[in-house]
């Protein structure tokens, strides 16, 4: 699917209700906080296209984590921010390359 870097390890694989995507956790092991470390990613299962989903600006640096599909195009992804001490939660639409949130 891809190369990680040196300092990287994938974690937390979830399939596709489809199967046509995996979506995994990257994690960098040299990294120096919790909140940036940890991201999301999504591969199409018939390529090499990979894309990294990242947040909306302001919060985009922040660690993204897999909490589960939705639908076969839909991932709903959870982080947190430094304004809110609860877990939020962003959907993630593949086909569009579109993150909302946050979503309750």
């Amino acid at each position: 699917m891809t190369s990680l870097g040196p300092n990287e390890s994938a974690r937390n694989v979830s399939w596709s209700p489809d199967g046509r995507l995996a979506a995994f956790e990257s994690f960098n092991d040299a990294g120096h906080s919790p909140m940036t470390t940890t991201h999301v990613w999504v591969v199409e299962a018939d390529s090499a296209g990979i894309r990294e989903v990242r947040l909306p600006p302001p919060n985009e640096r922040f660690s993204t984590y897999l909490d589960r599909w939705v639908d076969k195009d839909t991932l709903r992804i959870r982080t947190t921010l430094l304004e809110r001490p609860e877990d939020v939660f962003f959907l993630y639409r593949h086909r569009a390359g579109e993150i909302q949130g946050p979503v309750g």
